[in-house]
């Protein structure tokens, strides 16, 4: 659906200027290959948890628990990437589409603050189940480009 937006004339004989930023999340591809890779998964929260999409998350085998992962040590408990925002209050149950191959941008991606290197960000699905989730940082970032 499209929205106009007028903006308003100056008063004549005064000068006057006015911008606009329209704007979105970055975008989450790096590269083409491996392909993106996305499959409903069964989640549950045991305490409530709100994700934004793109999430570094950790399902667990034995009950699909979904938490933000984490690197302790450097080692990281990464399996999915939500590919959807999700909200669950106590003991919910729900299908979320989850990310399980592709390669993405490290600065769309949202970790939790135990990934705090560059290095920890793009080794988190190295030795996971879904170790054809690549991550690479772009030299650039949207935000540095005008529209």
């Amino acid at each position: 659906m499209a929205h106009d937006n007028t903006i308003p004339h100056p008063a004549p004989g005064i000068a006057s200027f006015e911008t606009e930023s329209w704007g979105q999340k970055d975008e989450i591809r790096f590269g083409d290959t491996p392909a993106i890779a996305e499959r409903n998964q069964t989640v549950t929260s045991k305490a409530g948890i709100t994700l934004p999409i793109y999430s570094v998350v950790n399902i667990a085998d034995d009950d699909g628990e979904i938490t933000l992962a984490t690197s302790t040590t450097g080692v990281s408990n990464a399996t999915h990437i939500t590919a959807a925002p999700l909200v669950l209050a106590a003991l919910d149950t729900t299908e979320a589409p989850m990310y399980e191959a592709g390669h993405f941008r490290q600065q769309a991606l949202n970790f939790d603050a135990t990934f705090n290197t560059d290095a920890l960000k793009q080794d988190a699905f190295k030795g996971s189940d879904t170790p054809m989730i690549l991550i690479s940082k772009a030299k650039y970032t949207e935000a540095d480009f005008p529209a």
